[in-house]
């Protein structure tokens, strides 16, 4: 199956982001308010990813799917499949299937990503504390 022709520019822009972590969410606050709810979106999921990825939970590759970053998030055991999944299901069917997402959709995916970003360091430092006690 081929990817998406946006899946490309994504890939781009998200190995761009991860040099700079804080601009993605600046790019989603900003498209927010340009009332740009689509566009917000995509920056707050590119944000995540970017996120996870300096948390060590996933690792950036311009080759990988939003499919491959769910599964490794959910490998890791820092991020729940039933916490992830409904993100990725609307990321592409806003971003792919241009479908709508309206502001307080936006506002449930924020509140989860902050929440995501919260339980994985939280997981982060029980796991330290653990082999901290192990050693």
């Amino acid at each position: 199956k081929a990817k998406p022709k946006n899946a490309d520019e994504d890939a781009l822009e998200l190995e761009e982001l991860v040099s700079r972590p804080e601009d993605a969410l600046a790019l989603a606050d900003k498209n927010l308010e340009l009332a740009d709810i689509p566009a917000a979106f995509r920056y707050l999921v590119l944000s995540l990813l970017v996120q996870m990825n300096r948390r060590e939970v996933i690792a950036v590759r311009i080759y990988k799917t939003n499919r491959m970053y769910r599964a490794e998030m959910i490998a890791s055991g820092k991020v729940p499949e039933e916490e992830i999944t409904p993100i990725f299901r609307k990321f592409n069917a806003v971003r792919f299937g241009h479908r709508p997402i309206t502001r307080a959709e936006y506002d449930v995916f924020r509140a989860q990503y902050d929440r995501l970003l919260q339980d994985a360091d939280a997981r982060i430092a029980a796991e330290k504390r653990g082999k901290a006690g192990k050693s």
